[in-house]
């Protein structure tokens, strides 16, 4: 079967990417289209003839699916629509409720969709049993919790291929994008994480990461075949165990060596990650400050790091040459200008 992806905004969705790769592995073929870039999606749509068109749904492109999927189904309403992604993990009813969409995707898809895709190469249109596919079953809405977490990310390859071939403008990038891990230990008020926690409390592991010798297997193919001035490790927290970091970094020197920025959480970062990080080419941590005022960050962000804790990993860092970037807030509940001043 053809899987078409459709998604808002330019840039390469890891979901999709991940997606892709598995449904390959089985035998079905993909596309993605972004309507960014696309001056009419639903004829391009039309052209690629998709057995079934899949929406990567952020929150913030709500609105922007609401409108798009009612016009694509009134264009082709014999294909079967889903959608999947972080929104609709968090509001699957909401999603399946509207006009034009047949099945919903609630939690990571690698499973779930692979299912769906087979019964629906089989004819079959139920998606009863399939956990985390939600669907309409005479007419009624039908939802099956969330779908299991995919436990070995080394079981695949993510399809970069699937943007690389249709949006070249991404694949000539300087500066390629990978990630290492799904999950963040942390609870942030701030952050979707503490929630989607939540729902997939009882579905599998959480926090998986792929080992050194697949991550830098993956980084060293993808740099082979479509080139990379510098890399961005986007995982929401990269620098964390250092047994991990340690192995994949002699392994990344090895076979790739090009210069990368990464995430990091302040009061974890200590000198050995700083020496590790810096003997393989990192030239820049990214980490949250938030605000300067540490009973907003820890009050309101529910963020328990210490204004001291973000002066050592600092201090750590630029010992070793490494440069600082950091995420911040303003217009907090209860912030002065003051407390904004002090964020600056």
């Amino acid at each position: 079967m053809n899987i078409c992806f459709v998604q808002k905004q330019l840039f390469p969705y890891f979901g999709v990417m991940a997606l892709s790769g598995i449904l390959k592995q089985n035998g079905h073929e993909t596309d993605v289209l972004i309507n960014a870039v696309e001056d009419d999606v639903i004829s391009k749509l039309d052209a690629v003839k998709p057995d079934i068109i899949a929406f990567s749904l952020m929150s913030t492109a709500h609105k922007w699916l609401v409108k798009l999927v009612s016009l694509v189904k009134k264009r082709m309403p014999s294909i079967p629509i889903i959608v999947g992604g972080v929104h609709p993990t968090l509001y699957p009813d909401d999603i399946l409720s509207l006009d034009g969409v047949d099945y919903v995707c609630c939690g990571e898809g690698e499973i779930a969709l692979t299912e769906l895709v087979k019964r629906l190469v089989n004819g079959e249109r139920s998606a009863w049993g399939i956990n985390g596919i939600g669907y309409y079953e005479d007419g009624k809405p039908v939802l099956q919790g969330v779908a299991d977490l995919i436990e070995d990310l080394d079981s695949f390859n993510e399809d970069r291929e699937v943007y690389y071939k249709r949006y070249p403008i991404l694949k000539d990038l300087s500066q390629k994008i990978f990630i290492s891990s799904r999950g963040c230990p942390f609870n942030c008020s701030f952050c979707a994480n503490k929630y989607i926690k939540e729902i997939f409390k009882d579905s599998g592991k959480y926090i998986r990461r792929k080992s050194p010798e697949f991550f830098s297997a993956e980084i060293a193919d993808a740099i082979n075949r479509y080139g990379a001035v510098s890399l961005f490790f986007c995982d929401d927290l990269f620098v964390f165990n250092i047994s991990w970091l340690a192995d994949f970094l002699r392994l990344y020197k090895e076979k790739a060596g090009v210069p990368f920025i990464c995430t990091g959480y302040a009061a974890t970062i200590k000198e050995k990650h700083a020496e590790l990080l810096a003997a393989a080419g990192c030239h820049t941590v990214s980490f949250g400050v938030e605000t300067g005022n540490e009973l907003l960050r820890f009050n309101i962000l529910k963020k328990k790091i210490t204004n001291q804790h973000l002066f050592d990993c600092a201090s750590v860092l630029k010992k070793h040459n490494i440069e600082l970037q950091t995420s911040n807030m303003f217009c907090l509940p209860n912030e002065t200008i003051e407390d904004a001043i002090s964020t600056i």
